[in-house]
């Protein structure tokens, strides 16, 4: 029973009533709290169970001993035949990548084995993909021949005896006959794929690449819009020399003048006067004659000379260059103030010779050629013919003074440099060494035989038998050389047939181009530069 008065109330509770409320609360918070420790308990014992003893631990470690592996097997199957018993250290397999390990019974996966990385020279090529590989092609015909991409008819000829070469393993080809492949001409590109299992050769475009299976190694890349392959290769396009398509205009000039002017094998301007010489023997023992003319070819006189066969003739500042070549080994004479001579003999002091053949080992240049001026007096280039087609010119730079270009070993071994040195000479004077500062290549067509040859910047060389022509030559930074332009005149007779003159004389005169020729009939004719 409780009391209370208007200001403070207060409630009265009985002391048994609140027992048994707060009896009834900790029976419940105790049945909750014991619930969830057993469930505890029991997820705890659950977890243990999963994990390895102690002594499993230490088994597991003794049997695996160190991280590296003891050995590799290609198969599970040849590990467990090789390792039947077991072993301590861990092994891998290759063909799933894992690491093994003995647990007492057996032969028991770790998990991909990845803990170290591969080692040199570890990976074979039939481990990895080849899609794209460049490769090599190797020709073992006997007539030359290479890949060759005909861009006019859309075919890539590979020739008979050729050979896929892919690291160092080798696939056949055809040896029967030549193998055509048709290019796509509905893509600016094309690709130019070899199947190291089919051995075939196949054309692919970018929308085909995908297909490819990982057997395709690729051998060159084709560009038809600009005409251009990219092989790592020997080739040729259109059946010439790459870079040599579209570069030897042969659309006829109209000369300026055409005249009957005698001719034996070069000529040059010196100073004022016009010189023609006549071809000696190449062992200067059957002379010739320098037929001299002004600038009207006003006939001045003639003298005698021994310098040789006079393939090619050139005069700058007081120097009179001409080439020996045929059936001697090439040879340039230098005669120096020739306008002052009654006769132009080889053994004159005023002469120097250059031969290019020196011991055994070295052998000699390539002969049967041209040779002129270059830049200055000590600069030559010698052209000669390396095939019925093709064209070498040498740039060469000619001692004076006492700068011995010569070689100098006991052997004579060094190609590039040649002559014997003569002591005593001027700074302006040869002293009979030479050194070859470069080479130059290029595509010229048939009739490639050199004639006469002139320098202003360009060469200027006639070539073949046939016409009266000259190729103007560009020389180029890799080593090559392009034909910019022929000054080209078929000459016919008055019933308008053509004849067959042979250019020889090969000079520059007044900003003009001369080419005079013979056989049938002595002609000449001048082109404007």
């Amino acid at each position: 029973m409780g009391y209370e008065n208007q200001n403070s109330p207060m409630i009265r509770v009985d002391n048994k009533e609140l027992k048994q409320e707060l009896k009834s609360d900790f029976n419940t918070l105790s049945t909750g709290i014991n619930t969830d420790i057993t469930q505890f308990k029991n997820q705890t014992t659950a977890q243990l169970a999963d994990r390895a003893t102690k002594e499993e631990l230490d088994r597991k470690v003794s049997q695996i001993v160190s991280g590296s592996p003891k050995g590799t097997y290609s198969t599970l199957a040849m590990l467990q035949a090789a390792k039947p018993s077991g072993d301590a250290g861990v092994y891998v397999v290759s063909a799933d990548g894992k690491w093994y390990y003995w647990n007492n019974a057996a032969w028991t996966a770790g998990g991909v084995y990845q803990s170290t990385g591969l080692g040199d020279k570890s990976v074979t090529s039939d481990k990895r993909t080849v899609i794209g590989d460049a490769l090599l092609l190797s020709y073992f015909n006997t007539l030359g021949l290479v890949l060759d991409f005909d861009f006019d008819a859309g075919v890539v000829t590979i020739p008979r005896d050729t050979n896929v070469v892919y690291g160092k393993n080798k696939y056949g080809t055809s040896v029967t006959a030549d193998l055509k492949v048709n290019m796509n001409k509905s893509f600016g590109l094309n690709l130019l794929y070899f199947n190291t299992v089919t051995n075939v050769f196949s054309i692919q475009t970018s929308g085909t690449l995908s297909s490819l299976s990982e057997d395709n190694l690729l051998i060159a890349v084709i560009n038809l819009i600009t005409k251009t392959v990219q092989c790592s290769s020997a080739y040729s396009i259109n059946g010439r020399e790459p870079g040599a398509k579209n570069r030897l205009p042969l659309t006829p000039r109209t000369p300026r003048e055409i005249k009957t002017v005698w001719c034996g094998q070069d000529g040059t301007v010196v100073g004022d006067e016009i010189w023609m010489l006549g071809g000696g023997s190449s062992d200067h023992s059957v002379w010739s004659r320098v037929n001299r003319y002004d600038k009207n070819w006003g006939f001045l006189g003639a003298l005698d000379h021994n310098l040789g066969h006079a393939n090619g003739v050139d005069y700058k500042n007081g120097k009179l260059l001409v080439y020996n070549g045929g059936g001697y080994p090439p040879e340039i004479s230098l005669y120096s103030n020739p306008k002052e001579k009654t006769v132009l003999n080889v053994s004159d002091s005023a002469n120097t010779k250059i031969i290019f053949k020196e011991g055994n080992a070295k052998e000699q240049l390539e002969g049967d050629g041209s040779a002129c001026f270059g830049e200055s007096n000590n600069i030559v280039y010698y052209a000669c013919i390396v095939s019925k087609v093709y064209l070498r010119i040498y740039k060469i730079l000619l001692g004076m003074g006492d700068v011995n270009l010569s070689d100098t070993t006991s052997d004579k071994s060094n190609p590039n440099k040649w002559g014997t040195f003569i002591s005593g000479k001027s700074t302006s004077d040869y002293n009979g060494t030479a050194q070859i500062l470069g080479s130059y290549l290029g595509y010229v067509g048939s009739e490639a035989q050199p004639q006469g040859m002139c320098y202003d910047g360009y060469i200027y060389l006639s070539t073949g038998f046939v016409t009266l022509h000259a190729l103007k030559i560009k020389l180029q930074t890799d080593g090559t050389f392009e034909v910019a332009d022929d000054y080209n005149y078929p000459y016919t007779g008055y019933a308008n047939n053509k004849y067959h003159v042979e250019p020889e004389a090969t000079f520059i005169l007044d900003d003009y181009l001369y080419v005079v020729g013979l056989k049938e009939t002595d002609n000449m004719v001048k082109f404007r530069l």
